[in-house]
């Protein structure tokens, strides 16, 4: 074959079948692209009439009844058909996905062996629809609905200049928010969302990041102790004297809580106590000092809470009880070594950690050598970095109690950084517009109309 014919063969082929493996779902102004699952296999139909099927070489077919698409390799095969790529389905009505009602056309994606993407592509504001009516309830004042609806709209903006994936802009979970379809449509929720229909919170004319979440138990969360937002100062911490407190308790064994920790690699070797490091000033834990048998961990309370799982420990606001454990065989000691330099402030100074240690040992004085020992290295290294007569080092050595379980008692539900939802439906109750409910959540933004 000849170079010219090798040329036609090529762009042939990246026509008609690179398409199917490399197109994605587009990206339109004014339209979401929500991922709905990624499962093995999916069921759909219409309410209404038929359903059409565009597949990727252009054909179509039309199903009135339910159809099963299932994911077969790198495949999607349906009826009798079997196609790789993209396929798009709509119809005049709404369509079912696996019994669940949603506007808009619906595509499905093979992108990996065994998997299916089904993806919802619709107007932001039928998306929005699904959204207030998923994250608050219908029977709100429509003054928190519509805080909820810029709320929402502004975090989809967001998220479609960063989008998630190439062919979808948002998850339809708690990843994002929550999308519940037409299930989640109401009338009040429709009013508030077209009553405010366009409308984002801007800061320096960008699109913010809009967290919003359930209940901050009295006083929001400065974002950059959540999120890695940076010091964003529309996230800072804000009062919200109408919210009422949830409040909740979870307990958790150390076994089954120091095999989760290691699944998740977040320590390594046995767990034994866990404390409270840093809080911020809404009282919520910022970090947490986790106590195990190779070393100390310190995570984020917020990365911590997701670890455990968000519906057991509800926020970050809470205390922490630690059970002793009856009959340890070895004493715990945790020990730490500090290289101290002074400050311009002669009455303090500022103090480096070196290492902390977690030692096992039958008496306090084995516990002593293993400390002392720490304390030759720290000055060693000390020594090579900073003139000696200013450095100095400090040491503490501290009893551990390996407990056997730890409670959480707290109160709140949710990240707490940006919109409380409660503290947004008891200050609507209260006579504030949606306007005023969003400026005291998000100081410093301003409310502007946008397309995206």
């Amino acid at each position: 074959m000849n170079l010219k014919r090798t040329i036609i063969a090529a762009v042939v082929f990246c026509v008609f079948f690179g398409f199917a493996f490399s197109a994605v779902i587009e990206d339109t102004p004014g339209m979401m692209r929500v991922l709905l699952l990624e499962a093995p296999s999916v069921k759909i139909i219409s309410l209404s009439g038929c359903f059409s099927v565009v597949k990727p070489d252009g054909h179509t077919d039309e199903f009135l009844e339910e159809t099963e698409f299932k994911a077969e390799g790198d495949f999607i095969s349906f009826k009798d058909n079997k196609a790789s790529g993209i396929l798009k389905l709509s119809s005049p009505s709404y369509m079912q996905v696996n019994g669940k009602p949603y506007r808009g056309d619906i595509f499905i994606l093979s992108e990996k062996p065994g998997y299916l993407l089904v993806i919802n592509k619709l107007k932001t504001d039928e998306y929005l629809y699904g959204v207030v009516g998923g994250e608050m309830p219908a029977s709100w004042h429509i003054e928190a609905l519509k805080a909820q609806s810029v709320a929402a709209r502004t975090y989809a903006a967001s998220m479609k200049r960063t989008p998630r994936h190439a062919s979808f802009d948002v998850f339809s979970t708690v990843k994002d928010q929550i999308y519940a379809g037409v299930e989640g449509e109401s009338p009040s929720v429709i009013e508030a969302v077209n009553a405010t229909s366009g409308e984002i919170l801007v800061f320096n004319d960008s699109p913010i990041s809009a967290f919003f979440h359930s209940n901050c138990a009295g006083r929001t969360s400065p974002g950059d102790n959540v999120f890695e937002s940076g010091d964003l100062p529309y996230l800072a911490s804000a009062s919200c004297p109408y919210c009422a407190p949830s409040e909740w308790t979870y307990s958790i064994k150390r076994d089954e809580l120091s095999k989760l920790l290691n699944d998740k690699k977040i320590i390594s070797g046995d767990l034994l106590d866990i404390k409270i490091d840093k809080t911020d000033d809404s009282g919520r834990a910022v970090s947490l000092k986790i106590i195990a048998s190779n070393g100390v961990t310190t995570v984020k309370a917020a990365d911590f809470r997701l670890a455990l799982g968000a519906d057991k420990q509800k926020s970050t606001k809470y205390s922490l009880v630690s059970t002793p454990m009856d009959g340890a065989e070895k004493k715990v000691f945790l020990l730490s070594v500090k290289i101290c330099l002074p400050s311009n402030d002669s009455d303090n100074e500022t103090s480096t950690l070196v290492d902390e240690k977690v030692v096992q040992a039958d008496t306090m004085l084995q516990a002593q050598m293993e400390k002392e020992s720490l304390e030759h290295l720290a000055g060693i290294l000390a020594a090579s970095r900073l003139p000696v007569s200013i450095a100095s080092i400090k040491s503490e050595i501290s009893e551990i109690d390996v407990s056997s379980a730890f409670t959480f008692s707290g109160s709140g539900w949710g990240h707490g950084v940006g919109m409380c939802q409660w503290g947004a439906y008891g200050f609507a109750k209260n006579g504030w517009d949606y306007r005023k409910i969003l400026y005291n959540y998000y100081p410093g933004t301003n409310l502007t109309k946008a397309s995206f």
